[in-house]
């Protein structure tokens, strides 16, 4: 297994809210780019905001960054997301081809979804000095302090917030640093069925059959998962900033979910049925129908019998818009 990327902290705490939250909130004084992973979420979140159980054993995980380029750039995040979970997957023992990737951000094991991606954007912020910290620290948990930034690093904190930072594990330098849209991160929110998936009732209507890991007889700790994400998503994080989409697209299109086989893609005023062709250069999933072809950023996607709601890569909060979710 590779070793933890460099630059990039690692904050592990017991339970928070929901890790985008907290992510959000571990802003006010920790330098992007990090990784924070809680072993029980409370108010988890899902798509359009709906409420998302967390059976315990499973895995939730926020990965914070900022980006270069702008709100397009920004939701090319989902494809190597989802392919850094394949390949943090097969380092755990699962088969490649057992994997899938469902356009834009969701992840399948033989057929079932076994992990979905949420992206948000939020401000950052610099507390001023003498402002409490709107986060919690772990209890039990003795601070460790992040190594300060190397020369020429611009501080995202002053340096008395920074004496207050906890549960901080490796650098915090970013590659993209000071490239993305101004004064905001992205974050990245992973949720991943482990131990158990959700039951049945708590599905959306004729949404794909979750599944687990461990329904494949594998075993793994949300520690070890996170441990292999780390180093494959700051890999793909690299090579996008580096070449572009292309050999993102390349890669993804790879291990893409029904590609070449009749699809149905429902709009708010329309259904379109048609042949999956591809995913163009901006990431929208091209759709040969009856009448043309078809470029769609926003489409709820059906698999025959069974389908998955997926929402619109385009929608970010903040500076990049609405919400991206899974």
């Amino acid at each position: 297994m590779s070793a933890w990327p460099a630059g990039w902290g690692r904050l592990e705490i017991a339970t928070t809210d929901s890790t985008n939250a907290e992510a959000a909130r571990r802003l006010a004084e920790t330098d992007p780019p990090f990784w924070l992973r809680a072993d029980r979420q409370t108010a988890a979140r899902g798509r359009r905001g709906r409420a998302w159980a967390m059976a315990a054993g499973n895995f939730a995980a926020s990965a914070v960054l900022t980006p270069p380029g702008g709100p397009a750039a920004a939701a090319l995040r989902s494809f190597t997301a989802s392919l850094a979970l394949a390949e943090a997957f097969e380092a755990l023992g699962v088969a490649r081809d057992a994997l899938a990737l469902k356009w834009p951000n969701d992840v399948l094991l033989d057929g079932g979804k076994v992990a979905g991606i949420l992206l948000e954007t939020v401000p950052l912020t610099p507390p001023q000095d003498g402002v409490s910290l709107p986060y919690r620290d772990p209890p039990g948990r003795q601070p460790r302090i992040a190594p300060d930034p190397p020369p020429g690093r611009a501080r995202l904190r002053p340096p008395s917030a920074r004496a207050r930072s906890s549960s901080i594990v490796g650098g915090a330098t970013a590659s993209v640093e000071g490239h993305g849209a101004p004064g905001t991160a992205l974050i990245v929110g992973v949720g991943v069925n482990l131990a158990a998936a959700p039951p049945a009732g708590d599905l959306e209507p004729h949404a794909l059959p979750p599944t687990a890991l461990a329904d494949h007889g594998l075993t793994a700790t949300p520690a070890d998962l996170l441990a292999a994400l780390a180093p494959a998503f700051a890999a793909w994080e690299s090579l996008l900033c580096a070449q572009g989409f292309g050999p993102v697209r390349t890669a993804w299109l790879g291990r893409a979910a029904r590609l070449g086989q009749h699809i149905t893609a429902r709009l708010p005023r329309e259904s379109l049925t048609g042949t999956f062709a591809s995913v163009d250069d901006t990431g929208a999933i091209v759709l040969d129908t009856a009448q043309g072809r078809r470029h769609l950023a926003a489409a709820d996607v059906f698999f025959g019998n069974q389908s998955e709601k997926v929402s619109d890569r385009t929608r970010l909060k903040k500076d990049f818009g609405p919400d991206l979710t899974t």
